[in-house]
């Protein structure tokens, strides 16, 4: 049907733009309180498709933002189309069709009429408006327009919303967000962060881990925790840095957070005749395999759940064994003692605890253009609400030894403004000349009659 819109006017409607929004921020509400989870089968599939484990870097959140972004260009461009339209509508009215507006007075005034006229012209432009006139029929007209500039108001919210998304949309793409337990003594690159997408090799640098300490109040309980690191980089000095709980480390783009702390175990594996078979740190409850065997073990430090724990003063380490997925045998053990696994008489050692910290690794290289984008909504704004943006017309008409004057005005958003900018201009009018006059309508804002 010829009346039906076309589907660049539905794609550029505002209707469209909300539906787009509200799917971002389900979408992000989603990928908020919804966890990282392992799923198996064509679940799993889809999952994985989805990339539903990290939602802020999928593909389908991208394209979200930039069909929202799209539309967004299409509603500004096509307000931006319709601006030197607007500009250049000046009517001008008569007395008659200015009695006709929900906001008009009139009254009378004495006074030499061209030179009212022109002091009346000057008027509305030392109060900031912008004025057109012409004179026909005996009649003086004017035109005057107050806050034309928050027209662009609504523009420049727009062209900030687009900044803002082309923001969220390059950290969506570009940046990653990931967490990782560093031990004391440990070098890692971003390749290292799950999470992170960086490929194998690609870092540009590293960091070690060079000691970890917490800080303590009078009654022991932690008043912060703070990670000494140095960055290694080809070809450069290593640099120090001190990250903790509200100082984060930058280092190009990329920021370290302090994020939690506590112990690894270094955990020796050897088999029956005392060969070494596997060794490394692994997490408190985190299960490792032991090599040639269907058994898996956990390991844990029973004093770090009490208040006041404090790192390195553990003196027994908890185990737990499973064959499969069935529970054998769980039990204490000192340091470096050996835990037999088996019939086939392989052992574990927890050999000791090792202070690790927990980092929040976050790179984001829209926060630029998010800054920028929010300023401009803020000025988007205050032009399109502080502005008062509202248009006046006057006529005034020599009657005998006085002047009708005729006052109205229109505006899109605030009435009240709009008889408050009548009145004002109205009163400023009769202080032009010599003689009281009085309002010489029912619906005008003046009550002075006097004439």
């Amino acid at each position: 049907m010829s009346g039906d819109k076309s589907w660049l006017d539905r794609f550029r409607s505002m209707q469209t733009g909300l539906v787009l929004v509200a799917a971002i921020i389900i979408a992000s509400i989603a990928g908020t309180v919804i966890p990282p989870q392992d799923w198996t089968g064509s679940a799993g599939t889809w999952y994985n498709r989805l990339q539903l484990n990290d939602v802020f870097h999928s593909w389908w959140y991208a394209g979200l933002l930039t069909l929202a972004a799209l539309n967004l260009i299409a509603c500004s461009f096509y307000r931006l189309t319709t601006l030197p339209k607007r500009r250049g509508e000046k009517p001008l009215f008569n007395s008659g069709q200015i009695a006709q507006f929900q906001k008009q007075t009139r009254f009378l005034i004495t006074g030499n009429y061209s030179d009212i006229c022109a002091r009346v012209v000057k008027l509305l432009k030392m109060r900031g408006y912008e004025t057109w006139h012409d004179s026909q029929s005996g009649e003086y007209r004017v035109g005057a327009q107050y806050g034309g500039l928050s027209t662009w108001g609504s523009l420049i919210t727009h062209f900030s919303f687009l900044i803002v998304m082309l923001g969220v949309l390059i950290g969506a793409v570009f940046g990653f967000q990931g967490s990782i337990n560093a031990p004391v003594g440990a070098v890692f690159g971003l390749d290292s962060i799950p999470g992170s997408g960086v490929a194998p090799g690609t870092t540009g640098f590293k960091v070690q881990i060079d000691d970890f300490h917490i800080e303590r109040y009078a009654d022991s309980t932690p008043s912060g925790y703070f990670s000494r690191v140095s960055i290694i980089e080809e070809q450069a000095a290593p640099q120090d840095a001190t990250i903790g709980v509200n100082q984060p480390l930058n280092y190009k783009g990329v920021k370290f957070y302090q994020a939690g702390y506590g112990e690894a175990i270094e955990v020796l594996i050897t088999s029956a005749d005392g060969k070494p078979l596997k060794s490394g740190l692994v997490m408190p409850g985190q299960r490792f395999a032991i090599p040639g065997t269907d058994y898996t073990a956990t390991a844990a430090i029973p004093a770090a759940s009490q208040p006041g724990y404090d790192l390195g003063t553990a003196s027994q380490l908890a185990y737990a064994i499973f064959q499969g997925n069935q529970h054998i045998k769980t039990g204490e053990t000192g340091f470096d003692m050996p835990v037999v696994i088996g019939s086939q008489g392989h052992t574990v050692r927890l050999v000791k605890t090792v202070p690790y910290t927990g980092l929040l690794v976050k790179k984001d290289p829209g926060v630029p253009l998010i800054w920028l984008g929010s300023f401009f909504l803020l000025c988007g704004m205050a032009m399109s609400f502080f502005m008062r943006p509202h248009k006046l017309w006057l006529v005034l008409r020599a009657d005998g030894a006085r002047i009708m004057v005729t006052v109205g005005g229109t505006a899109s958003k605030n009435q009240v403004v709009l008889a408050e900018s009548i009145e004002a201009i109205s009163n400023e009018i009769k202080r032009l000349s010599n003689l009281q006059t009085g309002d010489l309508t029912d619906k005008g804002v003046l009550v002075d009659a006097n004439v």
